[in-house]
């Protein structure tokens, strides 16, 4: 398989990895300040479990874009060995 083709093709998966690492973490430290405002616990869990999701989908973004990196590495090696 291509996989330096397919590296390029999904260079865009670290900037929406760091997005949403971003968008979690800003999501969890809203949580002090939701405490003070809100009173319904369930706002306060909802906010919490997206912040993890999102945490969560970056990093998950992150490691298959440098599996796919990685994977594009050793066919380069490869393409090199066999010429």
């Amino acid at each position: 398989m291509r996989w330096c083709a397919l590296k390029n093709a999904f260079n865009w998966f670290i900037r929406y990895g760091i997005g949403f690492i971003v968008t979690g973490i800003v999501l969890f430290m809203a949580l002090p300040y939701l405490k003070l405002a809100l009173s319904s616990s369930i706002l306060i869990i909802a906010t919490y479990t997206y912040s993890v999701i999102f945490m969560g989908i970056g990093i998950m973004l992150i490691i298959m874009y440098l599996i796919i990196y990685t994977l594009c590495i050793r066919e380069k090696k490869t393409e090199v060995s066999l010429k």
